[in-house]
């Protein structure tokens, strides 16, 4: 909840800014959680106010996207010592590396849109694309297509939790003002058993 106070108050043109790059450098860095960030943009969307759902999903979508087909580009041309790289990084094997070449030769487009809503997968399957020398045009479908249907998920997510989180906060005012009247009842009650004690004594 603090978390979302705090974004709230960021313009929305840098928002937008901070939500495209955290999409875009999850197929450079894939320990980066990019997805929770794009359910916090929908969250926002739905609190705030501020920002557009459409030019939300757009700005995310494109640089995700974006960012795959660099990664598929830099395959092309660099090739297998990149693909170390990320082999590294997503703590892949070289069997399933194979395995994901094979898949990807076998079924082409569809092999590349299916890996692409797999965690562990989705950021290498553009590279091995790429030194596949697969169609540019089919990659691009590919990869688009599921990118728009992942990120339309996770920023209608987002927006649910934040109209939840609207109507918590409303509740938990309401609850806040209930339990301060019934703290000042209570005082008062002991405030007056206080006082007729003294009247008592006296």
């Amino acid at each position: 909840m603090r978390l979302l106070e705090y974004f709230i108050e960021l313009p929305s043109g840098l928002l937008y800014a901070l939500l495209g790059l955290a999409s875009a450098m999850e197929n450079i860095f894939p320990l980066l959680p990019a997805d929770t960030f794009v359910v916090l943009g929908g969250g926002l969307a739905a609190t705030a106010g501020t920002l557009s759902f459409g030019t939300l999903f757009l700005t995310t979508w494109m640089a995700n996207v974006g960012s795959a087909l660099v990664t598929y580009r830099a395959g092309f041309l660099f090739g297998r010592p990149l693909l170390t790289q990320i082999k590294r990084r997503q703590f892949l094997n070289d069997q399933r590396l194979m395995e994901l070449g094979v898949f990807c030769r076998e079924r082409g487009a569809f092999a590349i849109f299916i890996t692409r809503f797999l965690p562990g997968l989705r950021v290498a399957v553009p590279v091995v694309a790429g030194i596949m020398r697969m169609n540019f045009l089919t990659v691009s479908l590919a990869i688009g297509s599921a990118s728009a249907i992942w990120y339309s998920l996770l920023l209608y997510v987002g927006l649910i939790v934040g109209r939840n989180l609207n109507k918590a906060v409303e509740l938990k005012m309401r609850l806040d003002i209930v339990a301060g009247l019934i703290a000042i009842v209570i005082v008062l009650g002991y405030y007056r058993m206080w006082r007729n004690r003294r009247v008592e004594d006296l």
